[in-house]
């Protein structure tokens, strides 16, 4: 082959973005179906009462609605669902009390709810919804806790799924659902809901990597239901105050106690409202910074995995003007992994939601990738976000200080 070594480093490096996004996607794709062959937990397994809690701060999109799924979802044991937020959410009060009136209008059998504040006066914490949690914890009734984020609806067979796959295993601590993205349409929620659902982002992949690997466990806060007893050994919820994450790190520490954690099979659909594009962009900054202070394995390799549809036809374009004759080479090359990588979306989309082949899915990956290269690379050099109108420091291992 001719040319200097300069230019043949152009053919490699393009050969390295098309073969890693390649193998990773197979790999992906087969640690996914891997981990879906485990059997769907016993339908006729008794249903245990469960206390639920919604910590909420603010209103957000569709609260009301997404409320009440909690209180009329089927599900054949009792259960009290407790509404937790702060004194000054007087929006989120008035929503939560709208839902309460309801319920008095149209009781559910078995179901009680009731609005949770803190005492007068009391200092909120660092990261308030823990705060809201850990309130909502020493209140429960329940021996089986659901936390469920006040964005977040329970879609049919959701909260039982959940819970027999919690009580199906005795050494099983705590069960998390993967994310479904309620329609939108926006740039920014279309966005969202083809990251979590189509791409890497997709909480089966990332849990199915982090078993299959051993590393830290995956617990996604979105909804997950645990034991009070697995709970309780690690101090309750309080012991997550100070981290954005709270989920990543109550699922670290109940699995350092002996515990498993493990997924459900049903999603919860996750409510976003209409999102601009730079609101989405936002969010994945905030959380690739997180990605970076959680020091995780996966983020060397990130770019290669991730950001191929966006690097790829650069690193094709480069790599063909220094070797016209390899044109056909490069350009099936990048063919193959935009195939690779629109199939694995599909895939990965029909397994966490059933959801049918949408052409949106193919037309955003691009896009995505670009977006995910980008914030990826500022990561390590975002020193403050801003959450929930909260301007918040961040430090090691995802924990944060006001600013």
């Amino acid at each position: 082959m001719g040319g200097s070594l300069p230019l043949e480093l152009l053919g490699d490096v393009h050969w390295m973005f098309v073969s890693v996004g390649i193998v990773s996607s197979l790999l992906f794709t087969g640690l996914v179906l891997w981990s879906r062959t485990r059997p769907a937990p016993d339908p006729s397994l008794p249903l245990p009462p469960l206390t639920v809690l919604k910590p909420f701060d603010g209103v957000d999109a569709d609260m009301g609605e997404s409320f009440w799924t909690y209180l009329q979802a089927g599900y054949g044991a009792p259960r009290e669902v407790l509404f937790c937020t702060s004194r000054d959410n007087a929006a989120g009060i008035a929503v939560a009390e709208a839902v309460l009136a309801r319920l008095a209008r149209e009781p559910q059998e078995g179901v009680t709810a009731r609005l949770l504040l803190p005492e007068e006066g009391e200092e909120p914490w660092i990261t308030r919804k823990v705060w809201h949690m850990a309130r909502g914890f020493a209140a429960a009734r329940h021996d089986v806790i659901v936390n469920g984020d006040s964005g977040t609806s329970l879609l049919p067979g959701t909260l039982e799924a959940l819970v027999r796959t919690l009580v199906a295993s005795p050494d099983c601590g705590a069960v998390w659902a993967p994310y479904s993205v309620s329609e939108g349409s926006s740039i920014g929620t279309r966005l969202t809901r083809v990251a979590w659902t189509a791409t890497t982002m997709n909480f089966l992949v990332v849990g199915a990597v982090h078993q299959a690997f051993k590393q830290k466990p995956m617990l996604a806060g979105g909804l997950f239901a645990a034991r009070r007893e697995a709970v309780a050994q690690i101090g309750g919820f309080a012991e997550a105050d100070g981290y954005l994450t709270e989920d990543y790190e109550i699922g670290r520490r109940i699995t350092a106690n002996g515990w498993l954690v493990k997924p459900s099979r049903v999603p919860v659909v996750r409510h976003m409202g209409e999102l601009t594009f730079g609101q989405f962009f936002q969010r994945q900054l905030r959380w690739n910074t997180i990605l970076w202070r959680l020091r995780d394995p996966l983020r060397a390799p990130y770019p290669l995995t991730m950001c191929g549809l966006a690097v790829a036809p650069i690193t094709c374009a480069a790599a063909s003007l220094a070797f016209p004759e390899r044109l056909g080479e490069y350009g099936s090359a990048l063919a193959a992994l935009y195939l690779t990588r629109g199939l694995y979306a599909l895939l990965l989309r029909f397994l966490t939601t059933g959801a049918r082949p949408q052409l949106e899915t193919l037309l955003l990956l691009p896009l995505l990738d670009a977006v995910f290269l980008v914030t990826w690379a500022r990561g390590p050099f975002v020193r403050t976000i801003m959450w929930r109108d909260t301007k918040l420091r961040v430090g090691r291992e995802g924990k944060v200080t006001l600013a």
